[in-house]
């Protein structure tokens, strides 16, 4: 009688494992399609946050030998860290037109960090507009996360090519922000 029911539970136990895997057919998908590939993360525009902005958003500079340039800053918040950021300096005139020169300052190179200082370089108060006095003329300071394209006064962000793992490509649109101060220069001489 103890060999019948060894036999029974063996049987028994056999049939519920053969049942186990007939139903698991039921439920585990029948086709061999791949898993889509998965798009890249899409580019995410860089932003110049107005408070970490020097100096004020209006402000006056003398041209006065005894002077130095002041120091124009920003910092460029850009949540796609291994993105470069392009820099360009322009000043308009007090009846806003673009004057004769802008400087396109050197690329800021992926850092790893989301927020990356920009400081302007002293050229700007010696070579553009704002080397001769005037009121109400505008410094704009201008950042993209993609190569520049100018024509004329217009000025855009050229989109990426950005590759999938499978060899194809698509585009990518590149941002750009800017943030303008207003400058007044004068001669009148600086104090120690």
């Amino acid at each position: 009688m103890a060999k019948g029911s060894k036999f029974g539970s063996s049987a028994v136990a056999g049939g519920l494992l053969w049942a186990a895997f007939a139903l698991s057919a039921c439920v585990l998908p029948q086709n061999d399609d791949p898993l889509p590939v998965v798009p890249p993360v899409k580019n995410r525009p860089p932003r110049i946050v107005p408070t970490t902005t020097h100096p004020a958003r209006l402000f006056e500079f003398s041209l006065d030998p005894s002077c130095k340039a002041p120091t124009v800053e920003a910092v460029v918040e850009d949540s796609d860290v291994e993105d470069s950021i392009r820099v360009r300096w322009s000043v308009y005139k007090d009846d806003g037109t673009r004057g004769s020169m802008q400087i396109d300052q050197s690329i800021v190179e992926p850092a790893g960090v989301v927020r990356r200082s920009i400081t302007a370089s002293s050229l700007l108060f010696q070579v553009t507009d704002l080397a001769q006095t005037g009121t109400a003329r505008q410094l704009e300071l201008l950042v993209a996360d993609g190569e520049l394209k100018i024509e004329g006064d217009k000025v855009t962000a050229q989109p990426r090519i950005v590759p999938f793992a499978d060899s194809g490509t698509t585009l990518d649109q590149s941002y750009i922000d800017s943030y303008t101060w207003i400058v007044n220069t004068t001669r009148n001489p600086c104090f120690p």
